[in-house]
């Protein structure tokens, strides 16, 4: 099971959506899909739980890579992934531990199913 806590450009921390997938491959077809639908650029924060690692990615592509490439494996996962304007702002975010708490805090809250 993958969950997915996705909020898009300019969503109230409060407002993060929790999408629930059976498979990997349904979650990076939905976030595929988020991220092909945007006309302008944009940049993500990608944190999966459990991890040490956060990744701020410019490139729809390159987040689509990473997902298949480093943890197709994985049987379940938690991952929080945020969209921003440009990676100085997404940069700024990540350094800070209120995007952590955020995180932490959308948890408890139910799921949509995939």
């Amino acid at each position: 099971m993958f969950n997915l806590h996705y909020s898009e450009l300019g969503t109230d921390k409060n407002n993060v959506k929790l999408v629930e997938f059976e498979k990997h491959s349904q979650m990076i077809d939905f976030i595929d899909g988020k991220c092909l639908k945007e006309n302008s650029e944009r940049t993500w924060l990608l944190f999966i739980a459990g991890s040490t690692n956060i990744f701020i990615v410019e490139s729809h592509v390159s987040l689509s890579a990473l997902l298949k490439k480093k943890y197709t494996e994985e049987k379940t996962s938690v991952y929080s992934m945020k969209e921003y304007k440009n990676y100085k702002i997404a940069n700024s975010v990540a350094l800070s531990v209120e995007w952590r708490s955020a995180i932490t805090e959308s948890l408890s809250r139910p799921c949509l199913k995939y």
